[in-house]
């Protein structure tokens, strides 16, 4: 009991070190009440009042790290090793660069290195997109969350000039026209929707075209020979007929140019 009283003492120190480095203009309630009953070792209360943050609208990022870095000082000093070092991981991927509190215990301090090592780098938001005809398909996909603190994505799309339009999901099919432009810009959102990375912007979207229309049977690399493939069936057909009467017609004329007592339509009597 000495032994966690005596690491409790220390956990204080270390927090209000991260109070007064981190001090903003502005501060979440719930996470100023969470720090605060972490400083007067409540860590129940620290606890509750964390949830209700990440429960609550108007969550920011730096109040994000703030909650999560404290909540990971609350983890170790009531002996939940794993779940501090996840909460350092889901830091780390809002911070790379995140350094623990001044003054912190060197078994927290091993915790800090052991997330650093597991760390894939900052959140980031890949997007992706194919086209097919008649429709391109969105898709967005989230990197380097090794916490899983991305709860949902926002695909954001519109064709120039008209209003955007959401949907969350990772992906979505939207219907165009051959060569037409849209454009899309995607989030990934955590606790309380709180934009954690994204791909493109209202203010600067990304502009995905559809298939465009194809205007020659050419294939690549060379040019086509043309077999008649074509021509309609009935040009066929009036051309043999066309060509058999023609044949029947260089007959009659032979026959009738080699025997003047021959008659086209029947025999005709010689005279006397």
């Amino acid at each position: 009991m000495r032994a966690l009283s005596a690491r409790i003492g220390v956990h204080c120190v270390a927090a209000v070190t991260v109070l007064l480095a981190t001090a903003t203009a502005y501060a979440h309630p719930d996470v100023d009440a969470g720090e605060r009953a972490y400083q007067s070792a409540d860590f129940s209360g620290a606890l509750d009042a964390f949830e209700r943050a990440l429960a609550s609208p108007g969550l920011r990022r730096d109040d994000l790290v703030r909650l999560l870095a404290t909540r990971s000082l609350v983890y170790y000093a009531t002996d939940r090793p794993d779940q501090a070092r996840e909460d350092l991981l889901a830091v780390l991927s809002l911070e790379p660069e995140h350094a623990p509190p001044h003054g912190a215990p060197p078994a927290y301090l091993r915790l800090v290195t052991d997330a650093r090592a597991a760390s894939s780098g900052a959140l980031a938001l890949r997007l992706d997109h194919d086209r097919a005809r008649g429709a391109i398909r969105v898709q967005a996909r989230v990197e380097h969350d090794v916490a899983s603190l991305a709860r949902a994505v926002r695909i954001s799309y519109r064709r120039p000039g008209e209003p955007w339009q959401r949907t969350r999901g990772d992906a979505v099919e939207l219907p165009a026209r051959p060569g037409e432009r849209i454009d899309v810009y995607a989030e990934a959102l955590g606790p309380a929707d709180l934009v954690l990375a994204s791909n493109g912007s209202a203010a600067a979207p990304v502009a995905v075209r559809a298939e465009p229309l194809a205007l020659s049977r050419e294939p690549a690399g060379g040019t086509t020979q043309d077999d008649g493939s074509d021509v309609p069936l009935w040009i066929w057909i009036a051309g043999g007929v066309a060509l058999a009467a023609a044949a029947a017609t260089v007959a009659i004329v032979l026959v009738t140019s080699g025997d003047p007592d021959v008659e086209v339509g029947g025999p005709r009597l010689a005279p006397p």
